[in-house]
């Protein structure tokens, strides 16, 4: 199961991040059809050369008519299926799958009786992320994991993102580079949807545009290993895209993302 989060984390990391041209969209004759259009499935071909084998899985999107996500479920070749619901009070989310939800003013806290994540929010973004885990010698949450994000000026896009360990010790980052199309996600654009899909392992999905670049930055020994990767679409006549590809060093990974009709 690890290993299917993952792989999952690596593949939709690449999916968005926010809008840096809008000209594209504002150009089309129906803005509200580009408004309305809402991700339903995605399929996912990855061959993994590091593990030897191809891992097929489809993940499904559920929402209310408000286009806040109620469920996400996937089903793969590797692992078993798994489904995780997500259920509102009004227009707060209380629970998504194991975790039940907090809010103070600028930060949102998923609580579990191992884990601990808290979101903390500025302009309707997560700007920073911190996951604890459950010590049973203490009984308390001990951090292992910060998270800082880094946007444009205007909020737009992630330009950045920072991955620092318990000690405060900087261990990954990376840039982004986008297209000016539109992110599949766009239109569940709210921070609590926003919130459950980086919960599920889904990177950038606060953001208007696709990840066509991504240069990682991995510490080792005393300096930084890193690595560029380039990602290309294929759109719809509304902008969105309906395929993607990509090609690393030791793997390749193609999707299909299928719409509400």
């Amino acid at each position: 199961m690890k290993k299917f989060y993952h792989i999952l984390l690596l593949s939709l990391t690449l999916i968005a991040c926010e809008q840096s041209d809008d000209n594209d969209i504002q150009n089309k004759d129906s803005q509200e059809d580009v408004e309305n259009l809402i991700l339903k499935r995605v399929e996912s071909i990855l061959d993994w050369e590091l593990y030897k084998e191809v891992i097929i899985y489809n993940d499904d999107l559920s929402y209310d008519l408000n286009n806040r996500l109620t469920n996400w479920s996937t089903k793969t070749n590797d692992d078993p299926s798994i489904s995780i619901d997500i259920t509102y009070s009004g227009n707060q989310i209380v629970q998504i799958g194991e975790f039940s939800v907090t809010y103070d003013e600028d930060k949102i806290t998923f609580i579990s009786p191992l884990r601990k994540e808290e979101f903390f929010i500025q302009n309707g973004k997560v700007v920073m992320y911190k996951w604890y885990q459950f010590n049973t010698d203490t009984s308390s949450y001990r951090l292992v994991v910060t998270n800082k994000y880094t946007y444009d000026k205007d909020f737009r896009n992630t330009i950045r993102t920072d991955e620092f360990n318990a000690d405060g010790e900087l261990r990954q980052y990376a840039t982004y580079e986008y297209d000016n199309k539109i992110n599949p996600y766009r239109n569940i654009n709210n921070v609590l949807s926003v919130v459950s899909f980086m919960e599920l392992g889904f990177f950038g999905t606060d953001s208007e545009n696709n990840v066509v670049r991504m240069e990682s930055f991995t510490k080792f020994n005393d300096g930084f290993n890193s690595r560029v990767f380039t990602i290309t679409y294929s759109y719809n006549d509304l902008n969105y895209p309906t395929n993607l590809k990509r090609v690393g060093e030791d793997y390749s990974l193609e999707q299909i993302f299928i719409y509400e009709e």
